[in-house]
């Protein structure tokens, strides 16, 4: 029962909400690793300049 119910949501999804949350998330995750990387780079003398 739990596994047609996981079909049948699966099946039923939305492809262009689907595509445009992964596509927005994964935005996300691309900023957030250029913002750590950038960082992380940094000395405390640079945050305060």
């Amino acid at each position: 029962m739990i596994l047609s119910t996981e079909m049948s949501n699966l099946v039923d999804a939305d492809h262009t909400s689907a595509i445009s949350s992964y596509t927005m998330q994964q935005t996300a995750l691309q900023a957030a690793y250029k913002t750590f990387s950038d960082m992380s780079q940094m000395s405390l003398f640079q945050i305060n300049s």
